[in-house]
């Protein structure tokens, strides 16, 4: 026979008082269906009793608590002045959190002419416009994480799929990427204006230009000590080895700039307009590396991650402390800010030889005549 399984969340206040409870109740296989479906089945159904009603109770408490919160700040409000009126807000407070989707009533307090003078939503809350739904933490913790690992449409199936929300009221592609992109803009600003006030603070403009005013001093470059550099070349057996080309790594900051190219995912698959059409999302990132310890800057162009490069050196007081290197592909467009930006600095660039022959190889064979079949 069938058993039932009853799962209870209640909140309470210090004394003891039950302030919400919700009970969801489910049913789970005996021993006897146990026996007719097998393990398989029916654990399958144990697992998904548990895993539905939690979501079902948890919902409902966290949406009438916040109600609850927002009844009892209207009422605050209300007993400040008599020439206003409470009611519920014609649009529910929409959220996406690690829990679910969950939609919360709140309320509004109103003149006598009916104008909304004080909002819950927007003045108690976290405020947001109508279209828009908060994003917990947490729910922005898997956001950012599914986002960098999986195709929006990928991530926003997953996220649906732990959360147990349908499509219908699960998160919608777009709106991972919209909320994706946001954060990304949100952070490259203000490593924009973290550069800014860096470079400003050490007589550089924002473009990262010094000015005429400004002296650095800088370090002089030291190498690694020359009878190391020869015991290694002589166990190697190497020649034509000198070690004023071997920076010591103590004293060194590592540079890899490169421009990264990726398709860039249509909005709507399989049958979208913009299917055939290829296009493609460029972004500069830079790996700064010192001391075991790494950092990365990303950027839209290649100017403005110079600029923040230039910044971070500045605001982790590497200027005048260490000597560059950077390790690029041998790209032109990388080569010039370099020289133009950091010239009254001691550094080098060493060229990736590997990535560059590669490069040209693939490039050369492509004119090689292939041979016909027939």
């Amino acid at each position: 026979m069938p058993q039932k399984l009853k799962i209870t969340v209640e909140i309470m206040t210090e004394a003891g008082y039950t302030v919400i409870e919700k009970v969801s109740e489910k049913t789970i296989p005996d021993v006897e269906e146990f026996d007719k479906q097998g393990f398989r089945e029916s654990f399958d159904q144990i697992e998904r009793a548990f895993l539905t009603g939690r979501k079902e109770v948890s919902d409902e408490v966290v949406s009438e608590y916040l109600e609850l919160i927002s009844k009892k700040k209207i009422i605050q409000e209300y007993s400040k002045t008599d020439e206003t009126a409470m009611k519920e807000s014609q649009n529910p407070y929409g959220m996406d959190t690690e829990l679910g989707s969950i939609n919360v009533t709140t309320h509004v307090l109103s003149d006598k002419r009916g104008k909304t003078v004080y909002s819950i939503a927007n003045n108690y809350f976290e405020p947001k416009n109508n279209m828009q739904r908060y994003q917990s933490a947490c729910m922005g913790e898997l956001e950012l994480k599914f986002a960098t690992q999986l195709s929006y449409r990928d991530a926003a199936e997953a996220l649906n799929r732990i959360r147990h929300e349908n499509e219908a009221d699960g998160i919608k592609t777009t709106t991972l990427r919209n909320i994706i992109e946001s954060q990304g803009k949100a952070i490259n600003d203000l490593q924009h204006f973290q550069a800014e006030e860096a470079l400003a603070a050490n007589g550089f403009t924002d473009s990262g230009e010094k000015k005429l005013e400004t002296e650095i001093t800088v370090v002089e470059p030291k190498t690694i000590d020359e009878d190391t550099v020869k015991a290694v070349a002589a166990e190697l057996s190497l020649e034509n080895i000198k070690a004023s080309d071997y920076e010591d790594p103590s004293q060194t900051v590592n540079i890899s700039p490169d421009d990264v190219v990726v398709d860039r995912q249509a909005s709507t698959r399989p049958n979208s307009p913009e299917k055939g059409q290829k296009k493609r999302v460029s972004n500069t990132v830079i790996h700064v590396e010192h001391d075991k310890k790494a950092y990365i800057l990303n950027n839209a162009g290649i100017k403005g991650a110079f600029i923040m490069l230039l910044g971070f050196l500045f605001a982790n007081s590497m200027i005048g402390l260490y000597q560059f290197v950077f390790f690029t592909d041998g790209a032109s467009d990388l080569h010039a800010p370099i020289i133009a930006m950091f010239g009254f600095l001691p550094y080098k660039i060493i060229l990736d030889w590997f990535h560059r022959a590669a490069k040209r190889c693939k490039t050369n064979l492509k004119w090689v005549p292939r041979p016909v079949t027939g």
